[in-house]
């Protein structure tokens, strides 16, 4: 293979869309061993739980989408088409303005459920607050809404509508994929047999499709 494909080496793997990853709320989860833990109403682990069930939903709908870890590696976003943020109360002060420049600039970014309002420390702090959509009674609208910021736009996205697990299932898969038709974000390689993953690597002039069974 390598001999008949000799530029593959170059060739970067094909993604549209991926999904943040934020280390405190690993550590939340890291901390709390699974136990059900909760502070002032709020379950530590639970963001961190919603993030792999995300990533797994994607994974049924053959999207396969990147990890990016802001941390680490922030310039990774600007990979990306469309980022899903599974996302608590809180986030740093940094963290959300990479969020918002990549918005500003043309990137389209997903919290699941809301936006943060507090930072690190849980004082008030959040860049994307005013973009919050409650209805007249002050309670969060549960259905999709986007806001354009920028070139950009951001969307809310609650998907603890239902309690039975197969309901859920389906219908987060249902919520995703009318999501990812209004974002015009799909995987370039369309495949309806979901026991099989398409993976494309591309480079200028060339491309390699793996069907992973």
């Amino acid at each position: 293979f390598m001999q008949r494909v000799p530029v593959f080496a170059s060739m970067q793997k094909v993604q549209t869309l991926a999904v943040m990853y934020y280390r405190p709320y690993a550590w939340e989860a890291y901390m709390t061993s699974d136990r059900h833990v909760s502070v002032g109403g709020y379950i530590l682990g639970q963001t961190y739980r919603n993030f792999k069930r995300l990533y797994a939903a994607l994974m049924k709908l053959n999207c396969d989408p990147g990890i990016i870890d802001l941390w680490t590696n922030p310039e990774h976003i600007t990979r990306f088409q469309m980022v899903f943020v599974p996302c608590s109360v809180y986030m740093d002060s940094n963290a959300q303005q990479l969020l918002m420049d990549y918005v500003a600039s043309g990137g389209n970014v997903v919290f699941c459920p809301a936006p943060p309002r507090l930072d690190l420390d849980l004082n008030p702090n959040s860049l994307f607050s005013v973009y919050a959509w409650r209805d007249q009674n002050g309670h969060t609208d549960s259905s999709p809404r986007q806001y354009k910021i920028g070139k950009g736009k951001i969307m809310e996205l609650d998907m603890t509508a239902v309690s039975d697990d197969s309901k859920q299932t389906k219908l987060e898969l249902e919520m995703l994929r009318t999501v990812l038709m209004q974002f015009n974000v799909m995987s370039e390689v369309q495949i309806n047999e979901p026991n099989v993953m398409a993976v494309l690597h591309r480079n200028g002039t060339n491309k390699v499709l793996f069907l992973i069974n």
